[in-house]
């Protein structure tokens, strides 16, 4: 195998990891309020999950905070807020 090849398979070893990670946060949020976010609604860095959907969802998030930051650290996800 080439440099070449094994950087990209790198690369896209990375990007399936990091789309498995948000499918996994996003499928438990889901779980715990009952309504349909994707994956492209969410951003996570540095510990912090950034939600761009709609106000009313938002707000359901916001209210069940503790409880997804509870089901996440169960699936050994470290996320510390929901902003």
């Amino acid at each position: 195998m080439s440099l070449f090849q094994s950087v990209l398979k790198s690369i896209s070893e990375k990007i399936k990891e990091k789309s498995s990670f948000k499918e996994t946060v996003v499928i438990e949020i889901n779980n715990v309020i009952k309504a349909n976010i994707k994956t492209d609604q969410i951003k996570i860095k540095d510990g912090k999950i950034f939600i761009n959907t709609h106000p009313t969802i938002k707000s359901v998030i916001f209210l069940k905070k503790e409880e997804i930051l509870k089901k996440l650290k169960e699936k050994g996800i470290n996320i510390f807020s929901i902003n």
